[in-house]
């Protein structure tokens, strides 16, 4: 009951996503910064937020398949697939990715890998699994796991074969929740 706000908040993002995801729209620009909370009415702050996905400018429309090869990302909250630019595999599993690192942001007041070299958080963000957080309740814990796996690599990732490094990726996506629906489920039965 304690994260009932946060929880709620997280849903109305997936709820966002949802509508996004079935117009075959994928945000790829997940993260707190993004999400911007309103409320319909000053008693009802905790009851009832509201929160608006915003800025499209990294948003892959089927329409703009042609212009939309290689765009910039924000190394915090973007996926394996994303950080490796593998655009080819960025999905809605991909902004579901996103949204579990936000979670975990949101809930311990910090990002999950952070360094001062750019390549050092790419590396970190392929590589590493998602450190577990004594600030994190062990039910959202296990939410953000689920939102957020990744392939286990028992070599560096880059000596992997391209085709190999794809199926291993696609692998893990695959056990990731498949919509924003399945992932609302899962929250609503914690509050």
């Amino acid at each position: 009951k304690k994260y009932f706000f946060l929880i709620k908040c997280f849903i109305d993002v997936l709820e966002g996503l949802k509508v996004l995801h079935s117009n075959n729209i994928v945000h790829r620009d997940i993260r707190p910064a993004n999400s911007f909370v309103s409320f319909l009415e000053k008693k009802q702050v905790f009851e009832n937020p509201q929160v608006t996905i915003i800025d499209y400018g990294l948003a892959k429309v089927p329409q703009l398949a042609e212009i939309d090869k290689i765009k910039p990302f924000s190394f915090y909250f973007s996926p394996p697939e994303q950080v490796l630019k593998l655009d080819g595999l960025v999905d809605e599993r991909s902004d579901i990715y996103s949204l579990g690192i936000s979670m975990w942001t949101i809930l311990t007041g910090k990002v999950p890998f952070y360094h001062k070299i750019p390549e050092v958080i790419a590396n970190l963000q392929i590589a590493y699994p998602l450190p577990r957080h004594p600030k994190i309740p062990e039910n959202l814990w296990e939410i953000i796991q689920k939102a957020t796996v990744k392939p286990v690599f028992n070599k560096s990732f880059n000596k992997y074969a391209k085709k190999e490094l794809i199926t291993m990726l696609q692998e893990a996506k695959n056990l990731r929740y498949m919509s924003a629906q399945e992932m609302i489920v899962d929250l609503r039965k914690i509050i």
